[in-house]
């Protein structure tokens, strides 16, 4: 295989379908097309590397082919540190634009630490197989039509990350597998901080706060879950507070839900909402 080299070009060189094995990012990059990182291949971004997406996919190809994504059907590792986080964010000056996200397709994996992610159409968004992997950690997806979009069949865990201003839901996710959430902040979001449709949630030292801001004339609740028959909803050490809607939104959960030494305090609506769970369980609350 050749390459081909353009003295000058905007955006060095650039394939859209990485090759197998392990290929390394570092420094600062401009896509101007999807990229994909099929099965067996792994892509490492380094610490401080800056990787800015075209508002426009100039390739008119993947699922929005007018903008810009990466794709993951083999490993994405974010390698960046509190001293040198990752960013990935759109290539544009104005705060409008948008490129589209992550695509994390079935079978593929993504283990992040300290990115910072912004000015997408969504964060994430795609499939948890139960053979694939889906962590993030220490990271801060901001400005954001939406945020996590995942349906679940493995298990999927957020430790220690922020999410903020996103003008629709900020966690979504639905299936059959697990959300762990531990030390995770959801705030100022446009619509529900967390919306589960079906799949299991376990949430620790989670503050989900000031959400449903988008539309006053349609206030939205911190945590809404639905379906979850045979499921569980577990939350504990957290705090569910100022929501525009109410707290907890359970009226159409028919799972399980243990609920303990967490604070509910300050929302618009109802604190607990709870109509046809299967089993319900509380402890120390506020």
């Amino acid at each position: 295989q050749g390459s081909l080299i353009l003295d000058g070009a905007r955006y060095g060189i650039s394939r859209q379908r990485l090759a197998k094995g392990t290929t390394i990012w570092s420094g600062n990059r401009s896509l101007p097309f999807d990229v994909l990182i099929p099965a067996g291949a792994e892509l490492v971004v380094e610490a401080g590397s800056q990787i800015r997406f075209n508002r426009e996919d100039l390739a008119f190809s993947g699922v929005s082919p007018r903008a810009t994504e990466l794709t993951v059907d083999g490993l994405l590792k974010i390698a960046g540190t509190g001293a040198s986080p990752v960013l990935l964010t759109i290539d544009s000056e104005s705060l409008d634009d948008l490129w589209f996200g992550l695509h994390l397709s079935s079978g593929g994996s993504i283990d992040a630490d300290f990115m910072r992610l912004s000015q997408a159409g969504v964060a994430v968004f795609g499939e948890v197989s139960q053979g694939g992997r889906f962590r993030i950690a220490d990271s801060q997806m901001h400005r954001l039509s939406s945020g996590l979009r995942l349906n679940l069949f493995g298990s999927a865990t957020v430790d220690r990350s922020e999410f903020n201003a996103v003008a629709t839901q900020a966690v979504e996710v639905s299936g059959t597998g697990t959300l762990l959430m531990r030390e995770t902040v959801i705030s100022s979001n446009g619509r529900e901080g967390v919306l589960i449709n079906n799949a299991q949630l376990q949430a620790v030292e989670v503050e989900i706060i000031d959400n449903g801001i988008l539309d006053p004339e349609d206030p939205r609740s911190g945590l809404v879950a639905l379906g979850g028959r045979g499921q569980q909803i577990e939350i504990r050490d957290s705090e569910i507070s100022d929501n525009r809607a109410g707290g907890l939104d359970l009226s159409a959960w028919e799972g399980r839900l243990a609920l303990s030494q967490s604070r509910l305090t300050g929302n618009r609506g109802d604190g607990i909402k709870v109509a046809a769970a299967e089993r319900v369980v509380f402890e120390d609350l506020e």
